[in-house]
């Protein structure tokens, strides 16, 4: 996944994570798959400059999603051992719940707008 080009101008994460929902939810609704320009999205977020809160949640929920993505389902047997690295990433995730839920509340927006999940953008 490459950065911006060049020359290019340089937009938020919270811009960018908007552009990949709308480009996720397009896909869905076409029954498409990930594709390039998604992946070029993605790889924007690299470079991005963080200016505020919103940046900061944009980017906190795409990181939860992928994790949890990795993760697949979680069973209470997980939950129970927390000495391995599944474990450690099931613990990393809940953190990072904690973070967009306490992000969601200071900016008053929606942590599945930037993600895909949500009908609606920000």
């Amino acid at each position: 996944m490459d950065g911006p080009a060049k020359g290019t101008r340089q937009h938020c994460p919270a811009q960018i994570c908007s552009s990949i929902a709308e480009e996720v939810r397009e896909l869905r609704r076409k029954g498409g798959e990930p594709n390039a320009n998604l992946d070029r999205m993605i790889g924007q977020l690299w470079e991005a400059p963080v200016d505020g809160p919103a940046d900061v949640l944009a980017l906190a929920a795409l990181s939860r999603k992928l994790l949890a993505a990795s993760l697949g389902d979680i069973t209470p047997d997980d939950l129970a051992d927390m000495d391995n690295p599944r474990g450690l990433s099931i613990c990393a995730n809940l953190f990072i719940q904690r973070i967009v839920e306490s992000l969601e509340a200071h900016t008053g927006l929606s942590a599945e707008g930037f993600t895909g999940d949500a009908t609606t953008l920000n």
